[in-house]
């Protein structure tokens, strides 16, 4: 159980259990594989969880350019046994 550990400790911990998020089979105009944005939430969304880890996502900037939107996002995770630990 992650009580007791800091930010950086539970950071670690799912460090230690995701080491890596495989491309998808899907090519982007032929020439490039991606990891899409549902293959890392279901990665990774369980072991945050696990750990206590909540990641806190703020809306920094959107642009929209034809059919592509690109988002800055600014990501807070925090320790949730203790808020005030917390990093950006």
């Amino acid at each position: 159980m992650p009580e007791g550990k800091n930010i950086y400790q539970r950071v670690n911990a799912v460090m230690q259990e995701v080491n890596y998020i495989a491309k998808g089979e899907k090519f982007v105009n032929g020439q490039y594989r991606f990891v899409s944005h549902d293959a890392v939430t279901a990665k990774m969304h369980p072991v945050l969880t696990k750990h206590g880890i909540a990641a806190i996502p703020t809306v920094r900037e959107i642009k929209q350019e034809g059919n592509r939107t690109q988002v800055q996002l600014d990501v807070v995770f925090v320790n949730i046994d203790n808020p005030q630990d917390a990093f950006q």
